[in-house]
């Protein structure tokens, strides 16, 4: 029970408007306060502050730590207001001190977590811990939140549904049941569901099913029936039409009305668009659109297939004298929207290209590879292409969790160079080297000279596993224990597909001798030279070209005969690295060669850690998660929780890294390699009236061709594959004519045929029988030496031996009288 002191203290702090008043209680009575008061002065703080927090002194520090030691005090009795109160209040204020921030939001995870404790919250106090644990440690210890969501989410309102709704979507580790219990509880709002939303509220919660990957289809289409009078009426800010938008193009809705209500509200805060940027300046305003914002307008619009050339032109014009404070990304999806659509913007392309080639440094190697693609295909300058692909560049790593803290200086270029097709199937069928390009890639594009970002992801949550494994935490428990590397020292690895090979460099700073692999030319170049500059110093003199005995680089194409032969190792590593090797492009027989080569480095002691890129949805059939479900058969896996990896790179769903481990089922350690893909599929016969209507067209207008003394001949060709004719003459003018009229009426004869033949019912295939069978109705025969009676052949009447007629010739023979006619 409060004692009077305290009562009367917090009545001074809710009678204080201003910070400094606030600071002249605590500090004249810091000693007094209870936990009441010490939220309660949070709160006021966080209150006062405004958008533009103060800066903490010592006495804000005083207070903090006061308010946890008597949070820890009052332990399961701590009341839920309280708990709520304080970590709203600190990060209003944005403490950075992670021993306090990291103590309440534990004391508020043991909260929710009991059930009993989670009933005393109120709506608006689970809201607060949920936004502010999702702020302050991110997917961290975060699924209790996700849990007691799930349990309140029919208890909350609309304001408090979309505040959990964004903390469960921007944590990443919340599971699918948990956004849908949101979304369930949004549609049985009480007094009409998503027509309760405000504005903002309503593009939260679109926000957060497409962040989250959740597509609820009735959600978004009550969302698709009643947003567009909103846009209308103007309720919505530029905020809110980009993340709707965002959403509906992410989850690849296609709501028509809701788009064209977005397009008419952009073109009327854009305006004219000539005079947009003049009229901004005149009157001191802040533009309405951010970079940002115009990007994902534009991205979202060219996702879902939606043209509007006016809104599109608008944004080029209000980009364009703003392309200097773009994002690479925004630049990115911007001109991908521009060629996606068809809208032409030849001078916006161009100068996009210049500010690219100025920032290129800032591109990550996707974005690079999207801009470059984009910026050909809307027809941007050759020069400034060449210039992109002409740059190399030197990428700077800081690792302080590294023995030493090194910085590693790795050498880049820029991703894209393609090998002309009969270079590729050289480079395949010889397994060549010479050429630049990857040859075990269909389109032969050299994507290794270039950092992708799964390759740092790993490569820094390796350097914070010093002493082996043993820090990785509670997601070893599923790891055997003979999988798990004590200590680095000694161990043997090897990376695959290792590129600029910087997981490879950071292993051997750890200690493990690796062997950096790679199958293209360009990129050994490169690995080579990283490998020689960055290679820990051993101390030995044993260094050379490729490397030194702690770290080298080798050549090994995926599914080559005795690798272990190849890398010069004499048992199979203990570590088996790969980043980035998935890719949607990567064939069956591909997937089959990489899977091959794990299994053959691989014995039941080796772990492998793969980095990958999840760049389709969950179930996508070009994900990268048919790949792994080939691997099921073989290897078992966990996935690292996202709050284990960097914290620019904790994300959920498309466009989030996830890291796995992975080893060596028991059954398959010792079992022969028995993979299994798709086989490719046949190509259809053509149809036997297609090719004896082309045969007999030809030998009609064969039959009427004349020759006229001292004038060329005129030759026909009927492509069947292309369905269209060609003409090479020699004759006058003339001639010509008489050709390209025949030629007509042979394309249009043959368009009359395509539809008579699609609506004519299939023929019926003739079963080919043996020569030992007897035709239909007559009595069955027997092969010599199996007759009715002791074996002995008996025989067989005449009239039985007769063959059954029949309007149509036989199979074989008709093949080759089309065959003789198409000649």
């Amino acid at each position: 029970m409060a004692k009077p002191r305290n009562i009367e203290l917090n009545k001074q702090l809710v009678q204080c408007w201003y910070a400094e008043d606030v600071l002249h209680v605590v500090s004249a009575h810091l000693e007094e306060f209870n936990l009441v008061n010490c939220t309660t002065a949070l709160h006021r703080l966080a209150k006062s502050s405004g958008k533009q927090p103060p800066r903490l002194g010592k006495l804000e520090t005083d207070l903090l730590q006061r308010t946890v030691e008597l949070v820890r005090a009052a332990g399961y009795n701590c009341p839920a207001q309280n708990l709520a109160n304080a970590l709203w209040a600190c990060e209003k204020l944005q403490v950075k001190d992670a021993s306090l921030t990291d103590a309440l939001v534990a004391a508020a995870s043991a909260a929710v977590s009991d059930e009993w404790r989670l009933s005393t919250f109120s709506g608006q106090q689970l809201a607060n811990v949920v936004w502010a644990a999702a702020k302050i440690s991110g997917s961290r210890d975060f699924k209790p939140f996700a849990e007691a969501v799930r349990w309140r989410a029919a208890d909350l309102n609309a304001q408090e549904l979309s505040m959990v709704a964004w903390a469960l979507a921007s944590t990443g580790e919340a599971a699918a049941e948990d956004v849908e219990a949101v979304a369930t509880a949004v549609r049985g709002l009480h007094g009409g569901g998503v027509r309760t939303l405000e504005a903002q509220q309503l593009a939260t919660v679109a926000w957060a099913l497409a962040k989250a990957a959740c597509k609820d289809t009735a959600l978004l289409e009550d969302i698709a029936r009643y947003a567009p009078a909103r846009v209308s009426a103007g309720e919505f800010n530029a905020q809110d039409l980009a993340n709707t938008a965002w959403a509906f193009g992410r989850l690849e809705v296609k709501a028509q009305e809701l788009f064209s209500r977005i397009s008419e509200a952009v073109k009327d805060k854009l305006g004219d668009g000539d005079t947009v940027a003049d009229r901004a300046r005149a009157s001191g305003a802040a533009p309405c659109f951010s970079p940002q914002q115009m990007s994902m307008l534009s991205w979202a619009f060219a996702k879902v297939g939606f043209r509007d050339a006016g809104m599109m032109l608008a944004i080029v014009c209000e980009s364009t004298e703003r392309l200097a404070s773009f994002a690479p990304r925004d630049l990115t999806d911007i001109v991908w929207a521009l060629e996606q659509l068809q809208v032409r913007a030849p001078k916006f392309v161009n100068a996009a290209g210049q500010i690219a080639v100025g920032k290129l440094s800032n591109f990550n190697t996707q974005e690079l590879m999207r801009f470059m693609g984009a910026f050909r295909r809307a027809g941007g300058d050759k020069a400034t292409q060449s210039s992109m692909m002409a740059v190399q560049q030197k990428l700077s790593y800081d690792f302080p969790a590294l023995p030493g803290a090194p910085t590693i200086v790795l050498l880049s270029e820029t991703p894209g160079e393609r090998l002309k097709p009969s270079e590729r199937r050289k480079a395949k069928a010889k397994a060549s080297l010479e050429d630049d390009g990857d040859p075990q890639r269909s389109d032969g594009r050299a994507t290794g000279v270039a950092l992708w970002e799964a390759s740092f992801v790993l490569a820094e949550w390796l350097s914070r596993q010093k002493d082996g494994l043993s820090t990785a935490g509670e997601v070893l428990k599923s790891v055997p224990r003979h999988c798990i590397p004590k200590r680095w020292r000694g161990s043997v690895g090897v990376e695959l597909g290792a590129g600029l090979g910087l997981p490879s460099i950071v292993s051997a700073h750890l200690g493990v001798r690796m062997v950096a692999t790679d199958g293209d030319a360009a990129v050994l170049r490169l690995l080579s030279q990283n490998v020689v500059t960055n290679a820990p110093s051993s101390g030995s003199s044993g260094s050379s070209a490729k490397g030194s005995s702690q770290l080298r680089a080798e050549t090994l194409l995926w599914g080559t005969e005795a690798p272990l032969e190849r890398l010069a190792l004499a048992r199979r590593p203990d570590l088996l690295l790969a980043a980035d090797v998935v890719y949607a492009s990567g064939t069956d027989e591909l997937t089959k060669s990489l899977i091959s080569t794990m299994l053959e480095l691989t014995g039941p002691s080796t772990l492998v850690i793969m980095g990958n890129v999840q760049r389709y949805p969950e179930g996508h059939p070009q994900g990268e998660g048919r790949f792994f479900k080939e691997l099921e058969a073989y290897f078992e896996s966990t996935v690292l929780p996202q709050h284990q990896l960097h914290a620019d790179f904790q994300r959920s769903g498309a466009g989030s890294c996830k890291v796995r481990l992975l080893w060596r089922r028991a059954s398959t350690a010792g079992a022969p390699l028995q993979i299994s893909v798709a086989a490719p599929k046949k190509k259809k016969r053509k149809r036997a009236e297609e090719t004896s209507f082309v045969a007999a067209e030809v030998g009609r207008l064969d039959k009427k061709r004349t020759k006229a003394p001292g004038r060329g001949v005129g030759v026909d060709t009927f492509d069947t594959k292309k369905k269209k004719t060609t003409a090479t003459t020699t004759t006058t003018r003339t001639k010509k004519k008489k050709i390209k009229t025949r030629l007509d009426a042979l394309v249009g004869a043959a368009a009359c045929l395509d539809r008579s033949v699609a609506a004519a019912p299939a023929l019926p295939r003739k079963k080919r029988r043996r020569p030992h069978e007897a035709p239909a109705g007559a009595e069955p025969r027997h092969p010599p030496g199996r007759g009715k009676a002791g074996g002995r052949r008996q025989p067989t009447p005449v009239a039985t031996l007769a063959p059954a007629t029949s309007a149509e010739p036989a199979p074989a023979r008709r093949r080759k009288k089309l065959r003789r006619a198409a000649a």
